[in-house]
């Protein structure tokens, strides 16, 4: 089974699928019900594009990370295991615990390695462009760290002469970016929530949160068109701090694929 699920090509009378994999910290644990509800319907994926937490989870499952697995780690996370305090005027906290952390999953792999076709895309913060981190020979680790760096937080991460920070400063939903990888079939998850509130965030950290959300939403609105299959699964206040909400967020997941279930199958000709 996992050699079908992870093959990057397949039969050519088929589309294949790939990922985008939007950012949103806490509430990407719901990519990881999207993936494991493919994977309990035998539906390939041929190719992964992710922002920030969107890369996190596709970068290890593409890279091999078993599923259960993958959801045990997540659900589990702490953020003291995903930041290091740095002496720094550019960021709060150094990413590099992140990559570390990576690194501890799968080990210094490299895109080429990876089983299935993979992209994280980051900003240059200097030239103010979204950039694809796709070279076969970047290790994973680093390519997520940089997809991830949120600017403020941690400082922008140093690759060669540029200088990197979150890829949802430029696009939240890697589109694009997935099909530059192959895939014609392309299912976008988008983890913001697009929710009223009934008051104000209680806190500094939740109103800014709010804040880049809204900004984040107005962001990925413009590639909503481009997509075969947009999933929104998160209908309720969900922050990005909200690591409790694993198994909710898992199961939300699961149930965007299941509700498209038939069109999925239909569009990628396994009905």
């Amino acid at each position: 089974m996992l050699d079908f699920l992870f093959k990057s090509k397949i039969d050519s009378k088929r589309k294949s699928l790939g990922l985008a994999l939007s950012g949103g910290a806490a509430r990407g644990i719901v990519h990881l019900g999207v993936i494991k509800a493919l994977i309990e319907n035998n539906i390939p994926i041929s190719a992964i594009s992710g922002v920030s937490s969107g890369s996190l989870i596709g970068g290890l499952f593409s890279a091999g990370l078993p599923i259960d697995q993958l959801i045990d780690e997540m659900k589990s996370m702490k953020w003291y295991k995903l930041a290091g305090f740095a002496f720094s005027k550019r960021g709060m906290a150094s990413s590099k615990r992140l990559e570390q952390f990576v690194e501890s999953l799968v080990g210094p792999v490299t895109l080429g390695d990876l089983k299935i076709p993979f992209s994280a895309l980051t900003t240059d913060i200097l030239e103010g462009v979204g950039v694809e981190l796709k070279d076969p020979s970047m290790k994973l680790a680093l390519a997520i760290r940089a997809s991830a760096s949120f600017p403020g937080v941690y400082a922008p991460v140093q690759i060669n002469d540029h200088y990197y920070i979150d890829g949802g400063a430029t696009c939240n939903i890697p589109v694009d970016e997935v099909r530059h990888l192959g895939a014609n079939f392309v299912i976008a998850v988008d983890a913001i929530p697009n929710v009223k509130l009934d008051a104000l965030p209680k806190n500094i950290a939740r109103m800014v949160d709010r804040g880049v959300d809204l900004l984040l939403h107005k962001n990925a609105v413009s590639k909503y068109s481009d997509v075969d299959l947009l999933l929104k699964p998160i209908h309720e206040s969900v922050s990005s701090f909200d690591l409790h909400r694993g198994d909710d967020l898992v199961h939300l997941g699961e149930q965007a694929i299941y509700d498209n279930l038939p069109y999925i199958k239909e569009q990628l000709g396994l009905s």
